[in-house]
């Protein structure tokens, strides 16, 4: 077993806990690489060179963070770690707010061409984890205009997925043709079995 702490401070830290009400939700990158590598691994199937690199080698986006930090007001910020549809509760359930994300907006990696169209492509996009992708919250436009740029500079893009409500709390999936549409899909847990996400 290995156990690693870090330990640090940051200046001026974004939380979990300032999205409000109005808000837009964008995510950095796209989603479903690295558990599109374990279902492929799991399936006795190598992996596209990409999604296994996304899976061996997550990389933090730190200088991202840092780059919008330092052209924007951020509200909330988490990390992906655990599934969109779990990281997106923790941001919601903190910030004592509703969310709303559009299913057809998360931008989908293209080791998911295989699956596309399919349930399995939409699991590993909002349930599978591993993605470490940033999610934030932030006012109206102040993400629209830095998408180009940040797209320019760090070759990923900046999407916007939905939008912070004030009309209920927790997580509402809104399908592409604008109803709601009912996800069982938690994410990864540590004190769930793995079939369970």
């Amino acid at each position: 077993m290995v156990d690693v702490t870090a330990v640090g401070q940051a200046a001026a830290p974004v939380p979990r806990s300032g999205a409000c009400p109005g808000d837009e939700l964008w995510v950095t990158g796209d989603l479903g690489g690295a558990a599109a590598a374990v279902a492929d691994l799991q399936r006795g199937l190598e992996p596209p060179p990409e999604a296994r690199r996304r899976f061996e080698r997550p990389t933090p986006r730190l200088k991202e963070a840092s780059w919008l930090v330092e052209r924007t007001s951020l509200h909330a910020l988490i990390d992906i770690s655990d599934g969109l549809a779990r990281d997106v509760r923790h941001l919601a359930t903190v910030s004592g707010v509703g969310v709303e994300i559009e299913l057809a907006a998360i931008p989908t990696t293209p080791s998911l061409q295989s699956y596309e169209g399919s349930d399995a492509a939409l699991h590993l996009k909002v349930a599978g984890g591993e993605d470490y992708e940033l999610l934030m919250s932030a006012g109206p436009g102040a993400l629209g205009t830095l998408a180009a740029p940040f797209a320019a500079a760090f070759g990923v893009p900046l999407t916007r997925i939905g939008s912070v409500v004030e009309v209920s709390r927790g997580v509402r999936w809104v399908g592409p043709d604008g109803s709601p549409r009912e996800l069982e899909w938690r994410g990864f847990d540590h004190f769930h079995e793995p079939n369970e996400t």
